[in-house]
Order: structure tokens, then C-alpha cells, then sequence
């Protein structure tokens, strides 16, 4: 694999996300991913992405300003992410 340079990484990561929230949205309210197809708890899914939309567009419109930086926002979004995860290993690790 060729040696990425941050801006390819960059852009790779925004093409990843953007494919992963449309698949995330498609699955949920196409195919169901809880339950039935037309299932509505499906639509919880639809939430995971709109808070990612909220945090972005906290960080364009650079919202909170003075008091919560852009770089704020982004760790403790990254923080909640990284306790969820953690929370899912332990959860897994716990079923085998």
C-alpha cells in the first residue's frame, strides 16, 4: 500500500464516513437492520448520524466559540466514541 500523505488520508477518511452513514441509512430504513423490514426501531439508526451532522456542523459554523474550541468539540465526541467502543469490546468479550 502506498504511503499516504495526511491530505489523501484526509480524503479517504471524509469518502469512508460519507459511504458508511449512506450504507448506515440504507440498510436501516431499507432493508432493516433490527427486527423486520419496515421495523421502526430502525430509525434509532438514523440518530448516529444525525449527531455526527450536529458535531460537524458545530464545527463549521464554529459554534461555541470562545469557550468550547473546535478541537474541545472533536475530543470529547472522540472520547464518547472511545467509551462506546470500549463498551461494545467488553460486551463482546463477555459473550465468548
Amino acid at each position: 500500500m502506498p504511503h499516504l500523505t495526511p491530505r489523501s488520508a484526509y480524503r479517504l477518511g471524509l469518502c469512508v464516513a460519507i459511504v458508511t452513514a449512506l450504507a448506515l441509512a440504507w440498510l436501516s430504513l431499507g432493508v432493516g437492520l433490527i427486527g423486520r423490514d419496515g421495523d421502526p426501531a430502525n430509525i434509532m439508526y438514523l440518530g448516529v448520524i444525525a449527531i455526527g451532522v450536529v458535531a460537524a456542523i458545530a464545527l463549521v459554523a464554529r459554534l461555541g466559540l470562545p469557550y468550547s474550541p473546535p478541537a474541545e468539540i472533536v475530543l470529547l465526541n472522540a472520547f464518547f466514541v472511545a467509551m462506546f467502543c470500549a463498551a461494545a469490546w467488553l460486551f463482546r468479550r463477555a459473550a465468548t
